[in-house]
């Protein structure tokens, strides 16, 4: 995973990469993985179990679907935080397409489920005559934004992140104070 986060393009990344950093020969990789695109497919995976783990545990407890989407919004932003490399796996590193990862036909990317959640997490939060899709997609382009430019750009004056999230979930119309 260090080595994926650091390459930030899959493309550049070996097998003899990998096997060096995890100490390991190259064809004791193959042991466990059918291929590289198998090994790199495993990673994303394990990156999106990761951040779909969090976001659970963040919403857990929830007195409300409005408390459950704004607590999984933050917990998007602190999970980049708190896991930047692997947050740049998941979200940011090219190479990681359905084709470069050998997707096979039929089966969803390993990202598709935590997209799926995040429309669910929306969904009770809408009107009832309102699509959520879209309204999800202009949440997640934002918290991805938000967190992929803090962790490209440290260096400028980022607001507190918590207003932006709560601003962000309220002019959406999936948050206010009184929710």
């Amino acid at each position: 995973m260090r080595v994926l986060a650091e390459a930030a393009d899959a493309r550049h990344i070996t097998i003899r990469a990998i096997a060096a950093a995890a100490g390991v020969t190259p064809p004791a990789i193959y042991m466990y993985f059918p291929d590289r695109a198998g090994l790199l497919r495993a990673l994303v995976q394990r990156g999106f179990r990761m951040f779909d783990d969090f976001l659970e545990e963040a919403a857990a407890g929830a007195s409300d679907p409005h408390d459950a989407l704004r607590r999984r919004s933050h917990a998007y932003i602190a999970f980049a935080d708190a896991h930047p490399g692997e947050y740049r796996v998941v979200f940011s590193a090219a190479g990681l397409g359905p084709e470069e990862l050998k997707v096979p036909v039929g089966e969803e990317h390993p990202g598709h489920p935590s997209f799926e959640s995040l429309v669910a997490a929306v969904a009770p939060c809408m009107p009832s005559h309102a699509e959520a899709l879209p309204t999800a997609v202009q949440l997640w382009s934002f918290l991805h934004g938000l967190a992929d430019l803090r962790l490209t750009k440290p260096e400028l004056p980022w607001p507190a992140a918590d207003g932006l999230i709560d601003a962000t979930l309220t002019g959406l119309g999936l948050w206010n104070d009184a929710t």
